[in-house]
């Protein structure tokens, strides 16, 4: 954990090419969204030009273990996607 700090605080001496410096342009909306409004979706960051991928919610309000979960995906290859039950095998591995 930490390896993303480069990325969310844009340290140009850790970003080696322009893949990496617009995936750190889109983390850090994301991250600014969340910090002024509670939404990574909303605020003053254009998210739309920058991280163009809503990002939802982990699991809807209210839900348990057994409904879907939703992960963001940032990937310096410019494929920024939601994915729906990340490595589910593994994790309901663990669950009661």
């Amino acid at each position: 954990h930490g390896s993303e700090v480069p990325f969310v605080f844009g340290y140009p001496a850790e970003l080696n090419d322009t893949a990496e410096v617009s995936l750190s342009h889109a983390m850090g909306c994301y991250w600014a969204n969340f910090a002024a409004t509670g939404d990574p979706n909303t605020g003053n960051c254009n998210t739309t030009e920058l991280a163009p991928v809503a990002w939802d919610p982990y699991r809807e309000p209210g839900s348990f273990m057994d409904n879907a979960t939703r992960t963001l995906i940032l990937d310096v290859d410019g494929q920024t996607r939601m994915i729906t039950n990340l490595r589910k095998d593994i994790c309901t591995l663990y669950t009661p």
